[in-house]
This record gives C-alpha cells, structure tokens and sequence, in this order.
C-alpha cells in the first residue's frame, strides 16, 4: 500500500485485504510496524491468520521542555507509542539524570533555541514542563513559529490564563494562541505523573487523529483512525 494507493493483494478473503489495508493506513499514518492477528475469513477479531505490516516514515517528533519528574512519565510513555522524544532543558543538573535519558535524547540548551533549529510538522509536538517564563515562554513562541501539529503547556488555569496574557503582550494574535492547549491533557482526573502523561498523551494522539478526545460510549462513527 502507498498512501491511498493499493498494490496487489494477500490472495485471500476480500475482507482480509480490507482489514489490512485499513491496518496499514493507521500505522503509516503513525511510521509503526505491528503484527496483526485475523480470522480465517479476515476478520479483525479473529487469531487464525497472522500479517506483519511494515511501515515506513520516518518517526513523530515530540519535544519536552524541562527535566521534571512529568516529562519522564511522558517521555516513557510517548517513546513506547512510537514518538522520537527530545528533553531540552538549559539547566544541566536537572537533564542530566538517567530517568531522561532511557526514553529521550537530551539535550542541554535554550529550549527556544533547541526548538528553531529542528523542522517540525503535523504529526510532531512540543510540550513545556519547566514553569519558569523565561524557558517556557521562548519555547512557546518557538513552537508557534513551526508547523508542530500539537503545542501544549502543564499548569493550572490560573497560570494558562496568565501566560497566554504575556503572550499576547509579546504581539501573539488571538489565532496563534488558539494553536496553544493549556492546560495540557484530558478531564480523567489525573493526579501523579503517571496519570497526567497519559492525559497528555491522549490529547496528544486525539488531536494528531483529529478526534475530540471524547467517552467512546458516547461517541459515533468508526473507532479506529482512517
């Protein structure tokens, strides 16, 4: 399968070639690779028949601003779903603990800075952890400069009310800002590192796929991203 196009097939139940194409659109989508198990007839739920799907794109990219105990748990969970994870902080003694280093590479630096010399598209994200203005701040406008599909940034309302007033002192128009999730995440009720990253992350891959994030129970249509 390229993009759209489909090249030949597995020589088997139309339905098989179905599921799998529409396997391998997500995870191209993605630059994934997955074994998928099928029925006899291809259905998706059935164990019988097994297809390794191979995708090849070059990985999203999703950068971290500031060494904390957050950016670890996302850091985790992101490199697991497929992401190259980037941790920038300028503060060397914070960056340069090992939790970081298992899942990203770190890079020790302006985060602004960091930002601006990497090309970032839709698929990519920048997130800022540090709570210090003038790490964050630079970052934010870094990231709104790029084409990055996600732009987050964790504090409580009161400080997302605060900041996006800075920025928009800073010349930053009501659109720009509009790009900016803050606070970051999803409504779950996260209260440890480990519950917040995966709000975040939800919101992160929700917004990639286009979706609002919202109770599957509630929802209509397909489950699966097309």
């Amino acid at each position: 399968m390229i993009g759209e196009r489909v090249l030949g097939g597995l020589e088997g139940p139309g339905l098989l070639d179905h599921n799998v194409t529409r396997d391998l659109g997500a995870l191209s989508e993605r630059g994934t690779s997955a074994l998928r198990h099928y029925g006899l007839a291809g259905e998706a739920l059935g164990s019988e028949l097994s297809v390794h799907l191979q995708a090849f794109r070059a990985a999203p990219k999703l950068i971290l601003v500031g060494a904390i105990d957050y950016s670890a748990a996302v850091a985790t969970l992101a490199a697991q779903s497929g992401y190259e994870v980037v941790i920038v902080d300028a503060r060397e003694s914070f960056a340069r603990s090992d939790r970081f280093s298992r899942f990203a590479t770190v890079q020790v630096g302006w985060p602004g800075e960091a930002i601006d010399e990497r090309e970032l598209g839709r698929r990519d994200a920048v997130i800022v952890f540090s709570h210090d203005p003038k790490f964050d701040e630079p970052a934010i406008l870094a990231a709104l400069r790029s084409e990055a599909g996600y732009i987050g940034a964790l504090g409580s309302r009161r400080t997302a009310t605060d900041r996006n007033a800075r920025l928009a002192a800073a010349g930053v128009d009501e659109a720009a800002l509009a790009r900016l999730h803050s606070p970051c995440g999803l409504d779950i009720g996260a209260a440890t590192p480990e519950e917040v990253a995966i709000s975040i992350m939800a919101e992160v891959i929700a917004t990639r796929s286009g979706r609002a994030g919202q109770r599957l129970v509630v929802g209509e249509g397909t489950i699966r991203p097309r």
